[in-house]
C-alpha cells in the first residue's frame, strides 16, 4: 500500500515521500518531521501524545485519513485524536477508509455513529466498479491461486 501511495504521490507532485513514525523516534525527531511537511503515517498512541502536548503544529495539518474507519467509535482512540485535532483545526480534512462496507450494517444506526466519531458529514460509497476505483485497482491485477485437495475416504463417506 505504502508504495502504490508514493507513486500516486509522486505523479500528483509531491516531493516529500511518505513516512511512517513509530515509537523509534524520539520526541525532537517527530517535530522535525511534522515541521518538514509532507504525508506522514503515525500511531494513534504516537499522535494523541503528541497532540496533547502541542508537538504538532494542528493548524497546520490539511488532513487526516483515518484507516479501518468501520472500527472508530466514540470510545476509541482514534475519536480521541480527532476530537483534539477538530479543537485546534477546524477546516482540515478527515477521511474514513474502510475496505469492510459489510460491517456498518452491523448494529443500530453503525453508519451514523461512525460519521459523529469521525467529525464528518458527508458519506461516500464507492463501490469497486465505480470508474475511479476500477480505474485505480486496474495496474494491481489479483492474483487468484486455486487450490484442490483431494477428499480422503472420511470426507467421500459425508459427502
Amino acid at each position: 500500500v505504502q508504495s502504490r501511495l508514493e507513486l500516486h504521490l509522486r505523479a500528483q507532485g509531491c516531493a516529500l515521500a511518505p513516512r511512517a513514525i513509530n515509537n523509534e523516534y524520539t520526541s525532537d525527531d517527530r517535530v522535525k518531521l511534522y515541521n518538514e511537511g509532507g504525508v506522514v503515517a503515525v500511531t494513534t498512541r504516537i499522535l494523541t501524545v503528541d497532540l496533547l502536548q502541542d508537538k504538532i503544529p494542528a493548524e497546520k495539518v490539511s488532513g487526516i485519513v483515518v484507516w479501518d474507519a468501520h472500527r472508530v467509535t466514540d470510545t476509541t482512540n482514534e475519536a480521541f485524536v480527532l476530537r483534539l485535532f477538530r479543537q485546534k483545526n477546524t477546516v482540515g480534512f478527515v477521511k474514513g477508509i474502510s475496505d469492510q462496507p459489510e460491517s456498518f450494517s452491523f448494529g443500530f444506526s453503525k453508519v451514523e455513529k461512525v460519521m459523529k466519531a469521525l467529525f464528518v458529514t458527508k458519506l461516500n460509497l464507492w463501490p469497486r466498479f465505480h470508474v475511479k476505483v476500477r480505474s485505480s485497482l486496474e495496474p494491481y491485477p489479483v492474483d487468484l491461486v486455486e487450490l484442490q485437495i483431494e477428499m480422503n475416504e472420511g470426507m467421500r463417506s459425508v459427502q
